[in-house]
């Protein structure tokens, strides 16, 4: 799993995720509307805006600002630019604020994909948008990464639809208060041809009412975003996935706890949720000094990767070296975007000297701002987390 995506997806994957939409009933519904989204695909049963499906019939882009000036999407470099230009013709009429954007050129580690985040709002209150796009190894089967409803959810909290043209789409919701948002939704689209679209979408910023209703983007909407021939540019431009089909081999989930279990510190208890876990990735619940945390574990033998491209999206300062060469990545979360307010997260990855990676995401509850996760409430320290991480009994 890609260095970013282990760490964020966590994140994510550590609160309870629930299926809101009926996406059977959605498409039924796209389908009789009756719009085409990709020249070379058959009707998908999923529609996207109008100004997708002109878009892709006639497979030009107006830019901002020149008028009626028509340039073929085929000539646009995939910049930063690109990806807001195209994300803002996919949205529906609002106000678009505080965008990030990464284009190919700029995209860390090399072989991943551009991405933006930006904050949307149409009336129904702001909603933080985050995008990104990774190439997948060929044959999209069950072993894919983000094609099937097992990674940490629990039974029934996924909804996964196959379009007509084997495009596979997943969706995944809060049910609550999760942290700093509320209404997190996720949407990943995957293609026959290994193209990968993810949207996670989260409402409600500090200070905002918790509601419990879904923000400006819909499920529906973020599918027809997913699933856009837009970004046909990013794939052609992206087109050899990072690791190849056989790169990773993860250890089976009652694999990764039985290790990790004996390597907490004493006083520690450990509990495994019930639900299913692809293997690779694991989860426990910690209970310590009186408080309790959410650990996210994953672990996998990837030999293709090396310590240079390993510590290559690392933040200055946060990559150290054990005496027997393994490479240890940590990262503290904020609660949003602009790093204000507590770490909520402690994330640290570690890469052995026999390709063995291992990541453990330790995640503090709470209900911000009502009770906010102040520093001090975890469980592991973060030389706790490393002592975890980077212990031999992972490799082989």
């Amino acid at each position: 799993m890609p260095y970013e995506d282990d760490l964020t997806d966590a994140l994510r994957g550590a609160a309870e995720l629930a299926p809101q939409l009926q996406l059977s009933a959605f498409a039924a519904g796209a389908a009789a509307r009756g719009r085409a989204i990709r020249r070379r695909r058959r009707t998908t049963g999923l529609a996207v805006t109008t100004a997708v499906a002109l878009l892709s019939l006639t497979a030009v882009a107006v830019l901002p600002g020149d008028g009626d000036t028509l340039v073929p999407v085929a000539e646009q470099p995939v910049s930063g630019a690109f990806m807001e230009r195209t994300v803002r013709t996919l949205l529906p009429p609002g106000t678009v604020s505080k965008v990030q954007t990464t284009g190919l050129a700029e995209a860390r580690p090399p072989g991943t994909g551009p991405g933006l985040a930006l904050t949307f709002d149409d009336g129904h209150g702001p909603t933080r948008i985050q995008l990104s796009t990774e190439r997948m190894a060929l044959p999209i089967d069950g072993n894919t990464q983000g094609t099937e409803c097992v990674i940490g959810d629990q039974p029934g909290t996924c909804e996964r639809l196959v379009l007509a043209d084997r495009t596979i789409v997943l969706t995944r919701q809060l049910t609550e208060r999760q942290g700093p948002v509320t209404g997190g939704r996720t949407v990943l689209a995957t293609g026959p041809d290994g193209r990968q679209v993810r949207l996670d979408a989260f409402d409600d910023g500090p200070g905002q009412p918790d509601t419990g209703a879904e923000g400006s983007l819909s499920v529906p909407q973020l599918v027809g975003i997913a699933i856009s021939e837009a970004w046909d540019p990013v794939f052609r431009a992206l087109d050899t996935p990072r690791y190849p089909k056989d790169a990773f081999s993860g250890l089976p989930a009652a694999r990764i706890a039985a290790i990790a279990v004996p390597l907490l510190p004493a006083g520690t208890t450990a509990k495994i949720p019930e639900g299913r876990f692809a293997d690779g990735r694991s989860e426990l619940t910690l209970t310590g000094q009186g408080r309790q945390v959410v650990l996210d574990i994953s672990a996998q033998h990837v030999g293709v990767i090396t310590r240079e491209a390993f510590e290559a999206g690392a933040a200055p300062g946060t990559v150290t070296h054990t005496a027997d060469g393994t490479s240890v990545v940590r990262r503290e979360v904020q609660p949003d975007s602009d790093l204000n307010g507590p770490v909520v997260s402690w994330a640290v990855e570690a890469l052995h000297p026999d390709g063995t990676r291992v990541s453990a995401v330790q995640s503090v509850p709470g209900t911000w701002p009502d009770v906010p996760p102040l520093p001090g409430r975890e469980v592991l320290t973060m030389d706790q987390l490393v002592a975890l991480v980077a212990a031999p009994v992972w490799r082989g």
